[in-house]
């Protein structure tokens, strides 16, 4: 769930809507996949791969249009553009980034319907941990 692009300059582009609140959860479990406590089982270990195997797809595919995207409404608008000629470019920019969103949602709703409530409740508590443990380090 948790991949982005890179833009020029090396920043990263997260083509979500909704940037804080929602975990990676892909990423998490990937971290923990051999993890005793969070014990996945063989036929849970196919099902999240084929969940982290569309996510991730997803989230390329609309990472490279949001960049596409973001970079021809910056260029343009920084060449003069009207805003008026720019604005179907930003409601495709939005389209693009629901779509986006909704991939991140069917991942998470997929991935709870795997996990037991317990794992669930595990890999949200390695996800808060590891954003925590992310901000420490800025």
């Amino acid at each position: 769930m948790g991949n982005s692009m890179m833009q020029k300059g090396g920043k990263k582009i997260k083509p979500f809507l909704i940037k804080k609140g929602l975990p990676h959860l892909t990423k998490v479990i990937a971290q923990a996949w051999d993890d005793p406590k969070l014990g996945l089982s063989d036929e849970q270990k196919a099902k999240l791969q084929e969940v982290k195997k569309e996510t991730l797809s997803g989230v390329k595919r609309y990472s490279k249009m949001v960049n596409m995207i973001q970079n021809r409404i910056v260029s343009q608008a920084l060449s003069g553009a009207n805003p008026k000629d720019l604005e179907r470019f930003v409601n495709k920019l939005a389209s693009v980034k629901a779509e986006a969103t909704m991939v991140h949602l069917n991942c998470i709703y997929k991935t709870r319907n795997i996990l037991s409530k317990e794992q669930y409740e595990y890999v949200l508590s390695l996800a808060k941990k590891m954003k925590a443990d992310k901000k420490a380090q800025k």
